[in-house]
């Protein structure tokens, strides 16, 4: 059977996959603002996927957007702050209109993922490469484009260049193209969530592990850990889990030796509110304590679109905005429940895979400051909100005459006799 020709929906997403993996280190400079590559190549990509009509517009998620947008809209002008980011909110509107799309054919699916697969496989290696390469070329040389790309169109404001504890000067691998050591580690745990779910088992899971490992990063293994496990357990594979859990302590232990007591110091980040676990998981609830909930107005309204960024100067201690905490801050309690309720129906309403999902959805929540960061929500339209099928997308294609078609999945072998072999995830079986 011959193969099918891209749709215009593919290629959008396919650009919108290589700007976040590729080009996520370069942005345009607007006077004193940056404005990253990927959000240019989102918001161009979806308003013409919009208006070609190569998509479709869930009903239901424009009622729920509109609803959210207004109440942000209410709390942003009745709100606690004086100074007032009119182009925060702005853009808050702009990145989740993208929200309301919906691929038409099922198979665009398939297709994400496997383009996703192999441009996280070409990462991945360029992390483990960048890793041992500085031990030839010394320095910071494999770990930042300075020098290499004038300032002016590189993105300013990550830390491209963080060493390894106890491990002698050598740096974590931020998979050379992302921004940073975090950004690896969770795209990796990502791309070993995909391929668990969607792929037969190969070497590439090594690649993608060994890259994870390489970053040196807490988020990623968090995100593992928080589903993986759970993965293996809900698909029988147990054993897998107790075999793999000893192995790769027993690994780490002896791969580290006694620098490994280094390493575990991260372990007690919380403890102190001046270190990057502290201010990623606690320190919303210390600013709302001290500037939001003393009041009744700002506990509904919040503080204003765009009002964290300066107390991360006035606090005494570290403050991270993940994005529950910019959410609540910033919106109050009226404009964060129904933005939540809309967000989460895109995530969840209609889902391929309650477990890709899932994955992105903590790391979209608690995992960075990533209510508009367009790094992730390129994946989060292109593996689950373009792909999700909500009701009344469902119920307009049954009422079409459109049963929908199923899409080919990614190495699924050839079944004995004409009968269909069982490769894909359990989640599409739900789908006319």
């Amino acid at each position: 059977m011959p193969r099918q020709a891209w749709s215009l929906v593919s290629i959008t997403m396919a650009a919108m996959l290589v700007s976040t993996l590729f080009l996520t280190r370069f942005a345009l400079t607007l006077g004193e603002r940056e404005l990253s590559l990927p959000l240019v190549v989102v918001l161009l990509g979806m308003v013409f996927l919009i208006v070609t009509g190569a998509v479709q517009v869930s009903q239901t998620r424009v009622l729920l957007f509109c609803t959210a947008m207004a109440a942000m809209l209410i709390a942003t002008v009745l709100g606690g702050s004086v100074r007032v980011s009119w182009a925060s909110y702005l853009n808050v509107v702009l990145v989740y209109a993208c929200y309301l799309a919906v691929a038409p054919d099922d198979r665009e699916f398939a297709r994400a993922l496997a383009l996703f697969r192999t441009l996280m496989l070409v990462v991945a290696i360029a992390g483990i490469l960048q890793f041992f390469g500085q031990l030839v070329v010394k320095g910071p040389t494999l770990f930042t484009f300075v020098g290499i790309f004038p300032t002016q169109i590189i993105s300013h404001g990550f830390n491209y260049v963080i060493p390894v504890p106890g491990l002698g000067g050598l740096n974590k691998s931020n998979g050379f193209f992302l921004v940073e050591p975090s950004s690896l580690s969770q795209l990796a745990a990502l791309a070993i969530i995909v391929e668990l779910e969607f792929f037969k088992p190969s070497w590439r899971l090594g690649v993608f592990g060994l890259a994870l490992m390489l970053s040196f990063s807490g988020t990623g293994l968090l995100l593992f850990a928080a589903i993986v496990p759970l993965y293996l357990l809900r698909r029988g594979w147990g054993g897998v889990l107790l075999l793999a859990g000893p192995a790769a302590l027993f690994a780490a232990i002896v791969l580290a030796g006694p620098k490994l007591a280094l390493l575990l110091d991260r372990l007690s980040e919380f403890g102190s509110d001046q270190s990057s676990g502290f201010a990623r998981f606690l320190s919303p609830f210390y600013l709302f304590n001290e500037y939001l909930f003393p009041w009744l107005d700002t506990t509904l309204f919040g503080m204003g679109p765009g009002s964290i960024e300066p107390y991360f100067k006035l606090a005494s201690y570290q403050i991270h905005d993940p994005t529950w905490g910019k959410l609540i801050f910033e919106y109050g309690l009226l404009g964060a429940l129904p933005f939540a309720i809309f967000v989460g129906h895109c995530f969840f309403a209609g889902t391929r895979s309650i477990w890709l999902s899932t994955a992105l959805f903590l790391n979209y929540l608690i995992l960075g400051g990533n209510l508009v960061d367009a790094r992730l929500q390129v994946l989060i339209l292109v593996l689950v909100v373009l792909q999700n099928r909500p009701a009344d997308i469902r119920h307009a294609r049954a009422a079409a005459g459109d049963g929908g078609r199923e899409p080919p999945w990614p190495d699924a072998p050839a079944a004995d006799n004409g009968a269909r072999t069982e490769t894909r995830s359990p989640a599409l079986s739900r789908w006319p």
